[in-house]
């Protein structure tokens, strides 16, 4: 159970890094990547509340609107008191990643994406 619900402060966060997307890429292919995310993500999100409703578990409050396609204003994803997935970015780690204007800095990969090792470098990704 605690599973699913921590899985929506998650996908929200990959929300709010998709978001970015439109003001940090000039490549082509990534603005479809992410709206294919947002869909596979908010999609996702209707899923498991509808499941957590139905097996009358708590269902994490992520902000006014996401369902409707609006992740201005995702809930602080501490509401588990503080503890993140794994993968999942701090607060200020998002702040800092929202700031920068190349988060790959010198580290970019030649074929103009991030390269995934910088982003370990900086602490922003727990996932190995």
């Amino acid at each position: 159970m605690r599973f699913m619900q921590m899985m929506l402060p998650h996908h929200a966060q990959a929300l709010e890094m998709t978001r970015l997307v439109p003001t940090r890429s000039s490549r082509e292919d990534v603005p479809l990547f992410a709206e294919r995310m947002d869909i596979s993500q908010l999609d996702e999100i209707a899923q498991i509340e509808a499941w957590l409703e139905t097996q009358e578990a708590e269902v994490p409050d992520l902000g006014e609107g996401h369902a409707a396609g609006d992740h201005s204003d995702h809930g602080d994803q501490s509401d588990h008191g503080g503890e993140l997935m794994s993968g999942m970015l701090t607060p200020e780690q998002l702040a800092e990643l929202e700031a920068a204007s190349d988060p790959g800095g010198d580290r970019s990969d030649p074929r103009g994406g991030v390269d995934p090792d910088s982003l370990l470098d900086r602490g922003w990704c727990r996932c190995r």
